[in-house]
């Protein structure tokens, strides 16, 4: 089938959906995705393409160009496939590791950059859901089919925690430090002090520590101890040490109470001589020649695990990573939460 408008002609390459082609475009290389409209009832479809041009976001979907007659509107985007086309072609999930892939799990992440791009201008996507989602080149997200319905993004916020847990923890028998931190990210998104302030939350969700490669949980775990240590002890300090040593009141003790206890302590002795070194085992306070001692707490286990990956030899980082997880499954969602819940998060946008 071939098209001739406004002296642009295209041919259909394929159907891909209704009123959905995948287009050649005469004068352009790549195929492109065509949307036929009634010029009479556009829908939501014509307001997130404008959207989308006006926002200007590299993770919302490219709208490329528009073209009107007297009873349709075509709208032409980069070429693209459904988020769940995309997931039934590849592995997502590693049976051997019980682990979701890394390319799936950025693909969640881009969804979040651009929910957040969207909230910067003063909107929302406001009907956010798995077949809002698409993927560009084979690895990239971006965001579809907004509608027009405020800049309020609970909504959003809400819908993403729904995504996560039918679409993952209802579908997959996850590794227990992954599925902890899957659920310490729904967490998040049901948390209400956060959703004050939509824009915040959604700035640095990308950096929650389900998203991260093991190098990178290794500096966070560093970076957080040396921030609550060292940094100036203002009142969000004290907030997080409240948060992670359980001294806290009874409103904020509801904060994800099933991951901020742990017998940890027991669980090291149990696997004997587990790190190699002997001074992970106890730590120098700053400031004193008095040895601390660990507890069970997480500020104690914070303390512990900046140790091991400073000091510990002979071990890779994926090994360190695997060890600490099984020691405190879910531990960095719990320092995330605790350090986006005192507004002073340790990953910038």
């Amino acid at each position: 089938m071939e098209y001739s408008e406004n002296v642009i002609f295209w041919k259909s390459i394929e159907r891909i959906g209704e009123n959905m082609h995948r287009v050649k475009v005469e004068g352009i290389e790549r195929p492109m995705v065509m949307r036929e409209l009634n010029i009479e009832s556009p829908g939501d479809h014509l307001y997130s393409f404008d959207l989308s041009l006006e926002v200007k976001s590299s993770f919302l979907l490219d709208s490329n160009f528009k073209l009107s007659t007297e009873n349709h509107i075509y709208l032409f985007y980069e070429d693209h496939e459904s988020f769940e086309s995309w997931c039934e072609k590849h592995d997502i999930f590693d049976p051997i590791s019980h682990k979701l892939r890394r390319t799936f799990l950025k693909i969640i992440s881009d969804a979040f950059h651009g929910l957040y791009d969207l909230c910067t201008v003063g909107t929302t996507h406001g009907n956010f859901s798995i077949e809002s989602v698409c993927v560009v080149g084979g690895n990239r997200g971006k965001l579809h089919s907004m509608i027009q319905v405020g800049s309020n993004a609970d909504s959003d916020c809400k819908n993403a925690a729904t995504m996560l847990h039918a679409h993952i923890l209802r579908r997959f028998k996850l590794e227990q430090n992954q599925e902890d931190d899957v659920w310490g990210l729904v967490n998040i998104l049901h948390d209400v002090s956060l959703q004050k302030s939509n824009r915040f939350l959604l700035a640095n969700l990308w950096n929650h520590p389900v998203f991260m490669d093991p190098g990178q949980r290794i500096a966070y775990r560093i970076l957080a101890d040396t921030s609550i240590l060292y940094d100036h002890p203002k009142k969000n300090w004290v907030d997080i040490k409240r948060l992670l040593t359980n001294k806290c009141s009874e409103d904020e003790c509801n904060f994800m109470e099933e991951y901020r206890k742990c017998d940890w302590i027991r669980r090291l002795h149990s696997k004997g001589c587990y790190f190699d070194l002997q001074n992970v085992y106890s730590y120098r306070v700053p400031g004193s020649i008095k040895e601390g001692k660990y507890k069970h707490h997480a500020l104690s286990f914070l303390k512990f695990s900046r140790n091991v990956c400073v000091h510990v030899k002979g071990k890779n980082i994926i090994d360190i990573d695997r060890e600490l997880n099984e020691l405190w499954p879910g531990f960095l969602s719990l320092i995330y939460h605790s350090f986006e819940r005192s507004a002073t998060p340790l990953l910038g946008q």
